[in-house]
């Protein structure tokens, strides 16, 4: 990963935090800037790239051109899916920057098809596995539908 890649995404998790502050219900948010990791005697559980949204993990990722990220998704999420267990989160959320847009709330937002079901009020079981069912949203329909199921506070 050069310099460039790593200030990219730097600048869009804050982005991601500032936009969760003013927008998402979430005033506490704010870029992590820790990392998890393992060694023989201790391990430290990566829990996303946002703090300060309770319930959450967060994880935020930026790829150009747009194919190549889409062809990401289902990885990323998987990762996702794995800190969200390793801290007993309610959800984990993947926000991927939107090239041609700097409206984070226009960014796009993906679920596995198993917290959709469970944020909507189903029973997110039916949905568990190996296999990692993405849903998309724009970051602000999907903060919105967090906020309906009393996920962070009223925007």
């Amino acid at each position: 990963m050069t310099a460039k890649d790593t200030n990219v995404g730097k600048q869009t998790e804050q982005l991601a935090a500032r936009w969760l502050r003013d927008h998402g219900g979430f005033p506490h948010a704010e870029r992590t800037v820790r990392t998890g990791y393992k060694t023989a005697n201790r391990q430290l559980i990566d829990a996303g790239d946002i703090d300060g949204c309770p319930g959450l993990v967060i994880q935020c990722k930026s790829l150009r051109p747009a194919d190549r990220a889409e062809r990401s998704v289902a990885g990323w999420l998987l990762e996702t899916e794995t800190q969200r267990q390793a801290v007993d989160a309610h959800v984990g959320v993947l926000v991927v920057r939107r090239w041609g847009t700097t409206d984070v709330g226009r960014w796009w937002c993906f679920f596995t098809a198993g917290a959709f079901v469970h944020l909507t009020g189903g029973r997110s079981e039916q949905f568990a596995g190996p296999d990692v069912v993405p849903l998309r949203l724009e970051v602000r329909h999907a903060f919105a539908l967090l906020a309906l199921r009393g996920l962070g506070d009223a925007a």
